[in-house]
Formats: C-alpha cells, sequence, structure tokens
C-alpha cells in the first residue's frame, strides 16, 4: 500500500500551495451526502484525511446536482 500526505497530494495534484490553517471545500458533483459513501471510497478517504490534518481549519464538502 502506498500512502500519501495529504499536503503533497494537493501541491502536486491541485498544482496549490498549502498555506497553514486553511479553509478547504472540496466539490463532488456526483456526491449527495457524504454519509452515503463507503469506507474505501475516495472521497471519503479525502474528507477523512483533511478532517484529520490540523493543518485546516475547516472542511467543507459542497454537494453537487
Amino acid at each position: 500500500m502506498i500512502q500519501v500526505q495529504i499536503g503533497d497530494l494537493l501541491t502536486q495534484t491541485c498544482h496549490i500551495d498549502v498555506e497553514e490553517y486553511s479553509d478547504v471545500i472540496v466539490y463532488d458533483q456526483c456526491t449527495e451526502s457524504p454519509d452515503l459513501l463507503s469506507a474505501d471510497n475516495f472521497l471519503f478517504i479525502l474528507l477523512r484525511k483533511l478532517t484529520m490534518c490540523t493543518t485546516f481549519n475547516s472542511v467543507s464538502l459542497l454537494k453537487g446536482a
């Protein structure tokens, strides 16, 4: 299993600088509720890692429709 640090993922994939105490908003066009995601779903894992990371003030999911 390969483990990736969330800050590295954001820096390399999204080409953004991760600033300490930033607010993070994740948008997913298809997800209505994060409660319905399975534990092995990428979005579930991403949200959990972002929430557990002390670098960010808040983590929110903008629901798609």
